[in-house]
């Protein structure tokens, strides 16, 4: 299903494929997270930097539903 999802908010993979029982997932490459950012802004995030954030997890989730896919697990 993720290959077929084409979206500037949602995470591309790269290959997917079973070996030895164990089923493996390539995704393209982040240097950084928002776990990562979090952990460096121990005062935490401006105001103006959550607000763009929330909009690109909106953003994601109206593309899924578009797409008829409902996301429990979302993560930022």
């Amino acid at each position: 299903m993720l290959k077929m999802l084409k979206s500037d908010y949602v995470v591309g993979i790269k290959e997917a494929f079973k070996k030895k029982g164990k089923i493996y997932l390539i995704f393209e490459y982040f240097d950084r997270n928002l776990l990562n950012l979090i952990e460096k802004n121990e005062h935490g995030l401006d105001p103006p930097l959550i607000a763009k954030i929330f909009y690109k997890i909106i953003k994601c989730l109206q593309y899924l539903h578009s797409k008829n896919i409902i996301h429990r697990d979302v993560k930022p």
